[in-house]
């Protein structure tokens, strides 16, 4: 997911606001190691994005309070990882 953050965060934001919703679907994917997946990209795109991201976390944060509550262990903790970037990120702004 680092990697993958780290490709995004080189392309244009036409580019990055264009890839984001298929982003968000893949998190509703049936298989949890699929969701854990796509939502742990938002453990690293806060910070590799900077403000860029700003745009993204109304709907980026409904997701992860969503992961919060799925039936996967793995899936709330990388929400929850996801969670804390977004506060460690943003929760100043």
């Amino acid at each position: 997911a680092q990697g993958l953050a780290e490709v995004l965060a080189g392309m244009p934001d036409e580019k990055w606001n264009n890839l984001l919703p298929d982003v968000l679907a893949a998190t509703l994917e049936p298989k949890a190691t699929v969701r854990e997946g796509f939502i742990g990209l938002f453990v690293f795109l806060p910070t590799v994005l900077g403000s860029r991201f700003a745009p993204a976390l109304t709907k980026v944060l409904p997701v992860i309070l969503r992961g919060l509550a799925d039936d996967s262990d793995s899936v709330r903790e990388v929400s929850l990882s996801a969670g804390q970037s977004l506060v460690h990120n943003f929760g100043q702004t």
